[in-house]
């Protein structure tokens, strides 16, 4: 069976993170990645498990909250 799609979308770029909604694109939260700064064409790895968001750049990881950042 499929599970249905989340109204949120994920997107990391240049060392930061933004929710944003699927229909309209708005954003909804948007996190810079401290010590990512500076790396302003890093790539941003994510990954979502359950409860918490993983976002990795330049060698770090975070933990986020997908609600909120």
């Amino acid at each position: 069976m499929a599970r249905p799609r989340a109204g949120i979308v994920y997107v990391g770029l240049k060392a930061s993170v933004a929710a944003l909604d699927r229909r309209t694109g708005a954003d909804i939260w948007r996190t810079s990645l401290k010590g990512g700064m500076g790396r302003s064409t890093s790539f941003v790895t994510l990954y979502r498990d359950g409860d918490i968001l993983y976002a990795g750049v330049g060698g770090e990881v975070w933990a986020l909250d997908p609600k909120s950042g």
